[in-house]
């Protein structure tokens, strides 16, 4: 640990590694404990919005083209490889990328009727988990998740989806402030262990919703 901290503050200066130590701080202090939300996407079967950006849906790593292969390799870090690659699509997960020109600045992933990992409570046939979200640092700031998730929902709300749910760490507010932006619904707030497999969901808050 001293080690990369050393490293770290060579590398960045005083300022960044005390900023750096305070976000692991909190990310240890509220490790577990998150934000679950849902949405319907037929909310989003009329949106119109122009952007500059490409939004793109992958089903199979065999879609993937060379140029979007190494510009992720390049924009991102080493949760996406190869090899990740091909274990969540071989679990039925669907990658969205957002690009520019062959340029990929973000992605989400997608999985249907299941969830990728034990989860707070069971979903239907027809209910989706998004996961692993994540712009690309030097992208970050130009409303591109938004952009991102709008059109991922509008592509959802054509295939009879009935609730989109997601998770935020605690500590991520920037993607908290996107949900609420596009208009997600805060379920509660959670803390998730899994043992032996199996999930163990301790709520300290839970919102009240509206069935219409």
């Amino acid at each position: 640990m001293l080690y990369r901290i050393r490293k770290y503050y060579s590398e960045n200066g005083l300022i960044k590694t005390i900023k750096q130590i305070y976000v692991v701080f909190v990310r240890q202090t509220f490790k577990n404990k998150y934000i679950i939300w849902v949405i319907d996407p037929n909310n989003y079967s009329n949106h119109v919005e122009s952007i500059d950006y490409i939004v793109k849906c992958k089903t199979k790593h065999e879609m993937m083209t060379k140029n979007e292969l190494l510009s992720l390799e390049k924009n991102g870090n080493r949760s996406i490889d190869k090899y990740k690659l091909q274990y969540h699509f071989n679990k039925g997960a669907i990658f969205w990328i957002i690009k520019k020109d062959d340029d990929v600045l973000g992605f989400v992933w997608t999985i249907k009727g299941k969830t990728y990992t034990p989860y707070y409570f069971p979903i239907g046939p027809n209910d989706i988990q998004m996961f692993d979200a994540e712009i690309f640092t030097k992208f970050r700031g130009k409303s591109l998740s938004k952009h991102l998730f709008i059109y991922m929902l509008k592509e959802l709300s054509k295939q009879n989806i009935k609730n989109l749910y997601a998770d935020t760490a605690i500590w991520n507010v920037p993607i908290q402030r996107t949900f609420s932006k596009i208009n997600f619904i805060k379920i509660g707030i959670v803390r998730k262990f899994i043992i032996f497999n199996k999930t163990i969901a301790i709520w300290s808050e839970l919102e009240k919703r509206n069935e219409n």
